[in-house]
């Protein structure tokens, strides 16, 4: 499996492919799901002749076709919408700028406002319960991102750990306890 990773084309782009498939490989265990193509001649040359599982991708700036070789049908094809409104193909893919914080020094944490935030497989949760965030490289916060992953938010865990929950402390020290009993 190929799950979160950025693949970047750094120079030229005409000749880069980020992927290749043997003609040896059983492409029914390949999934390349929740990662970033930039900047790249191809995606994958795939040598075998037959088609795997390429979803929740974000395909932006390649020169060339998306894959050489067998590809699922539709691939490419933005004809559908997401929730948020972004044109994906049949396999939830986009082609859109990720909005990397800075490209030339290297740093492809994703910007606030990126449509690769939590656009991912929804089968795949981030460490906050949400889905993941497609690519290598979760979204930058400039301060502090709270117990429900928002960059700067105001969500709080209680005394039991629970992000935004209403356990507190009783008169005992107890977290969710049930104070004294008086008689």
């Amino acid at each position: 499996d190929i799950i979160n990773n950025t693949f970047i084309g750094i120079d030229d782009a005409s000749s880069i492919e980020a992927i290749y498939i043997y003609s040896t490989v059983n492409t029914d265990f390949v999934d390349i799901v929740n990662n970033i193509f930039y900047n790249l001649h191809k995606i994958i040359d795939n040598d075998s002749s037959d088609e795997f599982n390429l979803s929740f991708n974000d395909f932006y700036d390649i020169s060339g076709e998306l894959i050489e070789g067998t590809s699922p049908d539709g691939l490419g094809n933005y004809a559908f919408e997401n929730q948020n409104g972004t044109p994906i193909d049949l396999y939830n893919n986009i082609s859109q700028d990720p909005l990397f914080v800075d490209v030339l020094n290297g740093d492809y944490q994703l910007q606030e406002g990126s449509l690769c935030i939590n656009a991912g497989d929804p089968d795949i949760l981030d460490e906050y319960g949400n889905p993941s965030d497609i690519g290598a490289f979760s979204q930058y916060c400039n301060g502090f991102v709270d117990c429900a992953g928002v960059c700067n938010g105001d969500a709080v865990e209680d005394c039991a750990g629970e992000c935004n929950g209403d356990a507190v402390f009783d008169e005992c020290d107890l977290c969710d306890g049930p104070g004294l009993n008086e008689e």
